[in-house]
């Protein structure tokens, strides 16, 4: 790289820069924006930011002379002294929610039941009624969702209770669609256990299953202990572990979620060790660690507070690192304006019995409709938009354009120094990632260099 050789490797979102529009120094002073993170590589320097969603490679000599570069004060990155970045990111984020058209519902979460073959001592959804959807409401599903998305293809996400306890719901509601003329593929959460080399087949080719994300809670007495499926035979755990390699080798990218606190911490680690031996190159495969008891979900007062370990969850996740499990995000081209699909307007959730609601959590309550009406609760609905007001950590945060914290979720880690170090951890991996992907971009493009 010469001394001079400032990349782009990805472009800011001009709508971003355009609102921000050009910066102007009052004081003559001027530093780095704070929405901004450098990572020294073996090119020189990636420098990332947040607001405007630019990738940066500088030379080391760009970098030390970083604040006198006339480029990086056009696009943002270096700020006048006195600017405030929060409310610029305000701003921002103002303007581009106000810039959004309107587009057709095209993801639907669809809960074939509620019911579950496994019980773990932690399920939130512990005590709720278990429904089955029957036939019917499936046929009249997939003609709600042909009405909503316009023509345009759909994504469908099974979900439960366990999905794989109703296949007949998930294959009527494809079928009408597939009749319909509706392009589809679709996504499932599942703890894995019914599947079998016939229904991995059918899921393939009839319900166009194209990921699934499957959660492991330890090897194999811990996980059989913790999950208790009902009228199980034999090991649990290794009839998951035989379905994960179906499923990769039909080619179906499968997460594994690992649910890890400090009553499992060493076991995942094992558990870990023992994913990279058995699975590593079967098929796409991903691996991410989750704090089991990290959000509002989860009720710990009736457990120890070993449970929960940001420790751990740090450790576990620095090992998949290591092993190639932990598979990198892409970074976003465009700033996230929402939190998940409650907040994003294309979305609808689907229960067993008909009725919708935009979180899969709430399965009797926050109810906004049903399928056989076209009438919502418009005022329901607006509430899921409402964000939580910035805490004082806020103003000094990196990731404060990024976050999304819904009032209403029950989801949502809390925002802490150990989340914001794992938030921070994915943005560099990703930044990594992006680079590596240049840099095969450039091989390509000059093979004799």
């Amino acid at each position: 790289m010469g001394e001079d050789a400032m990349r782009t490797i990805i472009p800011p979102q001009k709508s971003v820069l355009q609102i921000l529009g050009a910066t102007r120094s009052q004081c003559g002073v001027w530093r780095l924006c704070q929405y901004c993170h450098a990572l020294p590589v073996e090119g020189g320097v990636l420098l990332y930011h947040l607001l405007t969603r630019e990738l940066l490679l500088l030379s080391l000599s760009e970098w030390d002379a970083a604040l006198t570069l006339p480029e990086l004060h056009e696009r943002w990155f270096v700020v006048p002294d006195d600017t405030k970045e929060q409310e610029h990111a305000d701003l921002v984020r103002w303007a581009l929610w106000a810039m959004k058209k309107h587009t057709p519902v095209t993801n639907f979460t669809i809960l074939p039941t509620t019911d579950c073959n496994a019980r773990c001592f932690y399920c939130y959804e512990a005590g709720r009624p278990r429904r089955m959807m029957s036939q019917e409401t499936a046929r009249r599903a997939a003609a709600y969702i042909a009405e909503q998305c316009s023509g345009k293809s759909v994504q469908l996400s099974w979900f439960g209770g366990e999905p794989l306890m109703n296949p007949d719901a998930i294959a009527v509601i494809c079928a009408s669609l597939a009749d319909a003329g509706i392009t589809y593929a679709s996504s499932m959460t599942t703890n894995g256990y019914l599947f079998d080399p016939t229904l991995v087949k059918r899921a393939v080719e009839h319900w166009r299953l194209r990921s699934v994300q499957i959660t492991l809670d330890g090897t194999e007495q811990t996980y059989n202990r913790t999950k208790a499926y009902v009228n199980a035979e034999g090991s649990a755990y290794q009839t998951v572990m035989r379905n994960i390699r179906l499923l990769l080798t039909a080619g179906i990218h499968v997460t594994i979620r690992l649910n890890v606190g400090g009553h499992n911490a060493q076991d995942m680690l094992l558990l870990a060790e023992t994913l990279a031996h058995e699975l590593t190159g079967m098929g796409s495969l991903s691996v991410y660690a989750h704090s089991l008891f990290g959000t509002e979900c989860y009720d710990i007062t009736s457990h120890t507070e070993e449970l929960r370990s940001d420790a751990a969850l740090e450790q576990l996740t620095e090992r998949l690192i290591t092993l190639g499990l932990r598979r990198p995000e892409r970074l976003r081209r465009e700033l996230p304006l929402t939190h998940c699909m409650a907040d994003g307007g294309r979305a609808r959730v689907i229960l067993p019995d008909g009725r919708l609601t935009l979180c899969e959590h709430h399965t009797e309550d926050e109810i906004i409709g049903d399928i056989a009406s076209s009438q919502l609760n418009e005022c329901l609905m607006k509430t899921w938009t409402e964000q939580e007001k910035p805490i004082s950590a806020c103003a000094e945060c990196l990731l404060y354009p990024e976050c999304n914290r819904l009032k209403k979720c029950e989801s949502l880690e809390k925002c802490t120094d150990a989340t914001r170090r794992a938030a921070l951890r994915n943005r560099e991996l990703s930044m990594l990632n992006e680079y590596q992907r240049f840099l095969k971009r450039e091989t390509v493009q000059s093979p004799g260099c």
